[in-house]
């Protein structure tokens, strides 16, 4: 399937005057893909090598793990506790093959959730984030094995865990407040999430691994402009980091536009705004830096996809599809994520920069 691209000038903060550069529109494929047996398919995170991972619904409303390598072969997994009324959620992967996720279901009336790491050869570990947790849910992992993610307890209060490679837990509360995701463990240990205040602003954080935290907002930032994730929230809403410390995410300004940003590992900030449009979502960023997110259209109510690349950005489609959400960055800068069609169903999509080579197969293990 064809999709065209358009290229755009970006305005980056401080980087404004070389971004102002563009380069012509490159070639590039995008392929789209269901999980076998699905009605809703949900790509969530890709690795180094092209693998991603994810989950679907069956049509009955169970949930499946997948993954999918870079030559289009696809493995369907459930972790070891589903049964009636589970689901299993894949959610990230590392560079060795491991993925992380969560499987939930009923357990003595209560809804339950435990978290798993399921290694490259198929074998599960499941495991909950200490005896309080009812609902554990891994949203990160680095290449040495790391988890990282949040867990609530009995009285639905979120809080936040380490898991080493060797099973060791370590939980901590959120800096200010709440805690609501995260979204990166670096090889260092230190973990990049985002809170939410009371006030409902949201703000990022970075746990180092001695535990201590360092708080950010946006410069820009107005606390009293909503749309930030929901209608009536406001603040610094990081969606994604990387392991060199940096973090993308949006923000509320006083002109109530939504606007991107990239946060340095040393604590600068730049701006990434599509010209003209009220809404730039960055998503996704990889080890190089590249961003992948979503922007609206002022003209017309509709969602497009951007990359942001070697100082270019390009904007991007796909054809018949009713808006977009990009999930995640490959090193080879392959954009994944999500679209609906208007029949009820949910397709994954890969875009990449160029035609995919199909000389080649290979099997998963």
């Amino acid at each position: 399937m064809r999709s065209f691209s358009t290229c755009l000038t970006v305005q980056v903060g401080l980087l404004a005057a070389l971004l102002a550069l563009t380069r012509p529109s490159v070639a590039q494929s995008l392929e789209t893909f269901s999980a076998p047996g699905a009605s809703e398919t949900y790509p969530e995170a890709i690795n180094e090598f092209g693998r991603v991972v994810g989950y679907y619904d069956d049509g009955s409303r169970h949930l499946h793990g997948f993954v999918r390598t870079a030559f289009g072969a696809t493995t369907t997994f459930d972790a070891p506790s589903v049964g009636d009324g589970y689901g299993t959620e894949a959610r990230v992967i590392n560079a060795t093959g491991q993925i992380a996720g969560s499987v939930s279901g009923l357990s003595a009336g209560d809804f339950v959730m435990r978290g798993f790491v399921r290694d490259a050869l198929g074998r599960f570990t499941e495991f909950d984030a200490g005896p309080a947790a009812m609902r554990t849910k891994p949203q990160a992992i680095n290449a040495e094995g790391q988890i990282a993610g949040v867990y609530l307890d009995a009285n639905f209060i979120t809080h936040g865990f380490v898991r080493s490679a060797h099973g060791l837990i370590t939980t901590f509360d959120a800096p200010v407040d709440f805690l609501w995701g995260i979204r990166e463990i670096r090889p260092n240990g230190d973990v990049i999430g985002v809170g939410s205040r009371s006030t409902f602003g949201f703000y990022g954080f970075v746990r180092d691994r001695s535990g201590t935290f360092t708080t950010f907002d946006a410069p820009e930032v107005s606390p009293n402009t909503g749309g930030v994730f929901c209608g009536h929230c406001g603040g610094t809403f990081s969606t994604a980091a990387n392991a060199a410390g940096r973090t993308v995410g949006y923000y509320g300004d006083a002109a109530h536009l939504i606007r991107g940003f990239i946060r340095r590992a040393n604590g600068t900030f730049a701006n990434l705004d599509i010209p003209g449009s009220p809404r730039t979502l960055p998503e996704a960023i990889n080890l190089d830096g590249d961003v992948a997110g979503e922007y609206t259209d002022p003209a017309a109510p509709l969602v497009h996809g951007f990359l942001l690349k070697d100082a270019a950005l390009e904007s991007f489609d796909v054809p018949a599809a009713y808006g977009l959400t990009v999930t995640g960055i490959g090193r080879e800068s392959e954009v994944i994520g999500y679209y609906p069609d208007g029949s009820g169903s949910t397709f994954g999509f890969i875009r990449r920069a160029r035609p995919t080579c199909r000389h080649f197969s290979e099997r998963e293990r």
